[in-house]
């Protein structure tokens, strides 16, 4: 099923599954807080989006390389999204890095999800996507100290195997999903 909807008023951009190559233009991100472009063929965002009023951004099941200046990984300057309510990374197999101090910006995040990605063994002290997402789990609970975790409502961890606690989950009050997939040290969730 391929959905193509565009509406400016609402604020809504969506082309899932719409085969799009190149990603939409620069100024459909300015105006839109719900943006989809998951399930296509875009490999490269050859400029830094402005997107002052996006809440929601879907760019899952792409083969996403290059983000605007040749690098694959996620601009530092993302952390601009500070209303930004989910997260959606699944299926960015390319995806190399994750900045420290980058998702511990989105001030309003309730859904983070992060599934299917490789290359996750680059070192670096500033990637908090390497090896088994610990640097991401304590960047997840850096989020109590600005009070995000009171809006979180899902959390979906798949494959760290090297994670043993989600105690830290008790500073979630409005936590309605959980999901703990693969995690083979798991010990204690709550």
């Amino acid at each position: 099923i391929i959905r193509e909807f565009e509406v400016t008023e609402n604020n809504f951009f969506v082309k899932a599954g719409a085969q799009l190559c190149e990603e939409p233009d620069a100024k459909a991100w300015e105006r839109v807080k719900r943006m989809s472009v998951m399930k296509n063929n875009i490999k490269v965002l050859k400029e830094t989006p402005k997107c002052p009023n996006l809440r929601t951004l879907f760019l899952g099941q792409n083969e996403l390389k290059v983000i605007s200046n040749g690098i694959d990984e996620l601009p530092i300057e993302l952390k601009s999204l500070t209303k930004l309510k989910l997260s959606d990374l699944s299926g960015m197999r390319n995806l190399r890095k994750i900045p420290q101090h980058l998702i511990s910006n989105f001030f309003k995040l309730q859904i983070f999800r992060m599934w299917l990605l490789q290359n996750r063994d680059y070192p670096n002290e500033d990637n908090v996507s390497n090896g088994d997402n610990e640097k991401l789990i304590e960047e997840l609970k850096g989020l109590q100290c600005s009070n995000i975790l009171a809006t979180l409502s899902k959390v979906t961890i798949i494959g760290c195997n090297k994670l043993r606690d989600m105690t830290w989950l008790v500073l979630a009050p409005n936590l309605k999903t959980l999901s703990i997939i693969a995690c083979a040290k798991m010990g204690e969730i709550l």
